[in-house]
């Protein structure tokens, strides 16, 4: 069995790629395998902010968000410094919108809200990258269920 450390920088870069190349530092210090980042595409991501704290939650991420140019030069740089860099998606949409990215990183990552959505890891899993599943919140039988055709 291989164990793999990445580090989830997430949205903790607060939209800031010189913090997120401190992130990134800190993860080749730490000997971590990986980084990754977060997409969505905000654009289309909630359709509406009527429930609470939807507005908040969408407040925050167009403050955090990174451009597909700050994204290429993230992965570069984790390149560079000889760590793994991937990105994790929560829904189809967000994956197509980014496919020019795709080839960028290393490796994909569903999120494990969305452990169960199988349509994306299958779409995932059709660019040919390595795909990783999380699998926080779910029971073993919901990741059985999910996952078994895998």
């Amino acid at each position: 069995m291989t164990i793999r450390i990445i580090a989830e920088i997430g949205i903790n870069h607060r939209g800031s790629v010189e913090k997120a190349k401190n992130l990134i530092d800190k993860a080749v210090l730490a000997n971590c395998w990986g980084v990754k980042f977060q997409f969505r595409d905000i654009a289309t991501f909630y359709q509406s902010t009527d429930e609470i704290g939807d507005g908040i939650l969408l407040e925050e991420l167009q403050r955090t968000e990174l451009s597909a140019r700050e994204l290429e030069e993230l992965a570069s740089y984790a390149r560079h410094l000889g760590i793994k860099v991937g990105l994790s998606f929560f829904r189809v949409s967000d994956l197509a919108h980014a496919m020019p990215l795709v080839s960028q990183f290393d490796f994909l990552k569903v999120p494990s809200a969305e452990c169960t959505n199988t349509p994306l890891i299958d779409a995932m899993l059709s660019t040919g990258k390595l795909v990783m599943v999380s699998t926080g919140g779910h029971s073993t039988d919901q990741i059985e269920n999910a996952l078994s055709k895998y």
